[in-house]
């Protein structure tokens, strides 16, 4: 959990505030965490929960982790499937086996290769199967997607996404789709995952232009297409896309 948390607050200021783990009351209060939810919030429920939000609410101490109140509250499902997939391939490591892939909710972890020594393979899904899938080839990596596809809610003709910004309080109005992480830790690539998703397509290029070891596949739309973007060293990975 420690771990965890502080990977976070890296991530927070990395984003400029963009991933923020105390974003779980606005989830509650748009209704991702619950199916109960029937309306629309309003704009003063929003701006009553924005003072719980923002990752200056929190701090550690040693092994505590203090709320500064009672009313703040954490979601770590944009990094803690990452560093779980992490833990478990360095015991698979410690125990001797060097060739594996570990899986947690999406989040992958590939080491080694197959028996007949080919490398193995990971599909990335377009937002629906009939569009085809992208087949990357890794070794020593991870990769993680994140998308906006399959949680959402749609709201008098119009979708609202489960991205929602920390700072504003409302569901990102981007044209990204679904944002994939090549890095050298599946918690890294599942925070950066999560963070791209809540940048334009031309922001996510940039931002991770300037990391090092750090690859980036966008599915975005324009103008009623699907569009791709790309990293300078992604398509080093792409074995095949398929139709």
């Amino acid at each position: 959990m420690k771990e965890v948390v502080k990977a976070s607050f890296k991530a927070n200021e990395m984003s400029e505030g963009l991933f923020d783990i105390t974003v779980q009351p606005l989830t509650q209060v748009w209704g991702f965490s619950t199916d109960k939810q029937t309306h629309f919030p309003k704009a003063h429920e929003i701006d009553s929960v924005l003072n719980f939000v923002g990752m200056d609410k929190i701090n550690i101490k040693g092994d505590t982790l203090y709320k500064l109140s009672p009313h703040v509250q954490l979601d770590l499902d944009g990094i803690a499937p990452g560093y779980t997939a992490d833990y478990i391939a360095t015991f698979l490591q410690k125990m001797g086996i060097s060739n594996f892939v570990v899986e947690v909710g999406g989040e992958v972890f590939v080491k080694g290769r197959k028996p007949n020594g080919e490398k193995l393979r990971i599909a990335i899904n377009k937002p629906s199967s009939a569009d085809g899938q992208t087949i990357i080839e890794l070794e020593n990596e991870a990769v993680a997607t994140s998308g906006s596809y399959e949680q959402y809610r749609k709201y008098k003709g119009k979708t609202y996404t489960h991205h929602i910004d920390p700072r504003t309080g409302y569901p990102i109005k981007n044209k990204t789709i679904s944002a994939t992480i090549i890095a050298p830790k599946a918690i890294s690539a599942d925070a950066l995952s999560s963070i791209c998703m809540l940048m334009t397509p031309k922001e996510s290029g940039k931002f991770i232009s300037q990391l090092k070891n750090v690859e980036l596949f966008l599915l975005y739309e324009e103008n009623n297409e699907l569009k791709e973007l790309q990293s300078s060293g992604f398509s080093k990975y792409i074995l095949a896309k398929t139709q």
